[in-house]
């Protein structure tokens, strides 16, 4: 039998294991209190930096402001974002630059095109309506037969070289249109006029493509006259006046009754935003089992301008120039069934996205029918393509782009290495917009698009192809387009040879440039 003392230390050593496992009991409780009390901290702290976000923003827009996933600028985007604020903080002024500025460093917007070739349209049309949105193509019908009443301010000419202001409905969106280039900006200088000959280096100096990271100068950096010309010594060629009437033609504008394109309204724009700051819009397509297409696509609202200013109707024949990924391709096919469409990119990577994005969405019997090709080649090298042979023809070169220079490395063309390639763009994108013409048929279409705000690469450009293609070539008024864009709660600015979308956080759409060339001889 055990002893007395033996007993009292077998029940104090029970006692004190039973008071250990209640202190055990007691820190587990305390510390799943204090995680839950953490995570619900850290819950109410996100809600509250969710509402404050907007405000936070601006605080630090000229600092390191977060950009569109959440994270602080890399280096490349800090180094893109000197540059916009040193060019086109000046272009657009205090007015406009700061609300793009915090749009493009925003999460982006985008709008579902539906697919006319998916095999339940109207279920994946009601899917989009119970979604919220709502499709835009029923009202743009309705404006453009009305226009220009539908159009709540009067535009003026385009000759007449003035801004074209536009409106909108909705109190809480003002669609500002301000053009502050004047057509003095695009005059020849001094030095040019005793040359006669177009050079871009007249639109804009050279510093438009030098940041103050670049130790280069602006001389090391200037266009040369042989670079831009391609050699050609041709001295007819001088810069042309945009308030020149006889310089345009009317608007042929036109809106597909195959074409659905479904939008959030801007009264629920506010509700789609997380706690984090990303974008819900519209869920990624689900393909069909039996064949394999996607019922819409999820895209830029300024690509869709580009494919809706071009107008392809049945039967046409169509070459995309710098054609993948291939957004811009399938809106076209959306309009129309051309009788042949040609696809352009130099790029064998984008090139197989082209194939994937055309074959995921198109049937094969369409894509055969309306003779749908797709070509790996440079659009420059001769050969490529049948000259004078194309009804309408869509150039959208390799720009700068504004929006993926912030985001993406492989864009970054702000690093003093790709100088040259930087500089060398609007050469490019000159040669390519002049190729792209050489394709046109009489009475033939053309488009020149970019998704960037550089006057350099936009009005530049196209203003060094007219004096090159005159009198073969007229501008077209895209004013109609304009009201249409503005109706959906863009931000457009009318410019003096096309229009610009310019980004804001209603409707975070573009930056995208489309301007319209139509062959009259």
């Amino acid at each position: 039998m055990p002893s007395t003392a033996a007993l009292a230390s077998h029940y104090h050593h029970r006692s004190y294991l039973c008071i250990m496992a209640a202190r055990r009991s007691v820190h587990s409780t305390v510390a799943m209190s204090s995680a839950s009390n953490r995570k619900q901290a850290k819950k109410q702290q996100q809600h509250q930096d969710a509402e404050l976000q907007p405000r936070w923003a601006v605080q630090r827009m000229f600092d390191q402001p977060p950009t569109a996933t959440g994270a602080l600028l890399t280096q490349w985007g800090r180094r893109a974002l000197a540059h916009f604020d040193q060019i086109y903080g000046p272009e657009f002024g205090p007015e406009l630059w700061p609300s793009i500025r915090l749009a493009l460093l925003s999460q982006p917007r985008h709008v579902a095109v539906l697919n006319r070739f998916y095999v339940n349209q109207a279920a994946a049309e009601t899917r989009l309506l119970t979604l919220g949105a709502e499709d835009l193509a029923p009202d743009w019908r309705r404006r453009l037969q009305a226009w220009p009443e539908s159009a709540e301010e009067s535009f003026e000419s385009p000759a007449a070289g003035q801004p074209h202001q536009l409106s909108e409905r909705s109190a809480e969106l003002k669609v500002l249109s301000y053009d502050r280039l004047e057509a003095a900006t695009f005059a020849a200088s001094s030095a040019a006029a005793a040359d006669s000959r177009s050079n871009l280096n007249e639109f804009l100096p050279a510093t438009e493509f030098i940041t103050e990271m670049d130790p280069r100068g602006r001389a090391s950096l200037a266009l040369s006259d042989s670079a831009v010309h391609d050699g050609s010594t041709d001295d007819s060629c001088s810069l042309i006046d945009p308030a020149d009437p006889e310089l345009w033609l009317p608007s042929d504008q036109t809106i597909s009754p195959t074409l659905q394109v479904f939008a959030f309204p801007s009264s629920v724009q506010h509700q789609l935003m997380k706690p984090d700051g990303s974008d819900r819009w519209f869920p990624r397509p689900k393909p069909d089992q039996t064949t394999g297409l996607c019922p819409y696509l999820p895209m830029d609202l300024g690509s869709v301008a580009a494919a809706l200013a071009l107008c392809p109707g049945d039967g046409d024949s169509v070459l995309d120039l710098c054609s993948a990924p291939g957004s811009k391709a399938y809106c076209l096919l959306q309009q129309a069934l051309p009788g042949q469409m040609l696809c352009l990119d130099k790029s064998s990577a984008r090139s197989s996205r082209l194939a994937r994005l055309l074959s995921s969405h198109v049937p094969p019997s369409v894509l055969a029918g309306c003779s749908v090709s797709q070509l790996y080649a440079n659009a420059l090298n001769s050969g490529a393509y049948p000259l004078n042979s194309f009804d309408r023809v869509l150039v959208d070169p390799t720009c700068s782009g504004d929006r993926h220079s912030l985001n993406d490395p492989e864009a970054d063309l702000f690093s003093g290495r790709r100088s040259k390639e930087r500089v060398g763009l609007p050469n490019t994108q000159l040669q390519l917009l002049l190729a792209g013409a050489a394709a046109c048929r009489p009475g033939a279409s053309l488009v020149y698009s970019t998704c960037t705000m550089s006057p350099a690469q936009n009005e530049a450009v196209v203003l060094s192809a007219l004096a090159k293609l005159q009198p073969a070539f007229k501008l077209v008024d895209l004013r109609p387009l304009a009201s249409l864009l503005a109706g959906a709660g863009c931000r457009v600015q009318s410019r003096q040879v096309g229009l610009l979308v310019l980004p804001h956080l209603l409707a975070n759409y573009g930056p995208s440039f489309v301007c319209k060339l139509k062959r009259v001889d």
